[in-house]
């Protein structure tokens, strides 16, 4: 896959009932943003999250969906190379934080950052409650270039 790219994680356990999970409308947004930034958003997770890949597909042209269709070996060579990894408290985003990945991690009040942050190059973004978490904010901590 061409560079640059970011990798967008959608997808937290069920736990908590989505509580862990940033809007998926918030997502589409954001690989708007991303997209115009010159970079191509890359969707990773589950089977579970396909149906937020295909909502990112269609409001971004040349936005790639790896849902479902990836496993751990796959998914660390995808994040050793891309530009920048943004999603909640889950395993891929864990991943990408020591495959050396620079990561937008966004917590809830149901992930403790001080027990579960990724180790690594991190910004950590908090709300308690990730429906409240902009997308502006978002956003201004994604890296320049």
């Amino acid at each position: 896959m061409a560079a640059p790219y970011a990798l967008l994680v959608p997808g937290t356990s069920a736990a908590h009932g989505g509580a862990k999970r940033w809007p998926a409308e918030r997502f589409v947004a954001l690989a708007g943003e991303i997209a115009r930034r010159g970079v191509t958003p890359v969707i990773i997770g589950g089977a579970a999250e396909t149906a937020e890949a295909a909502a990112i597909q269609a409001a971004v042209p040349g936005a790639i969906s790896f849902a479902g269709k990836t496993s751990l070996e796959d998914l660390a060579g995808l994040a050793a190379r891309a530009a920048y990894a943004v999603g909640g408290d889950t395993g891929p985003v864990h991943l990408a934080a020591v495959m050396g990945c620079r990561v937008i991690a966004l917590f809830s009040r149901f992930s403790d950052p001080a027990l579960a942050a990724p180790v690594g190059r991190v910004i950590l973004l908090e709300a308690a409650s990730l429906a409240d978490l902009p997308v502006e904010r978002v956003v201004a901590a994604l890296p320049e270039g």
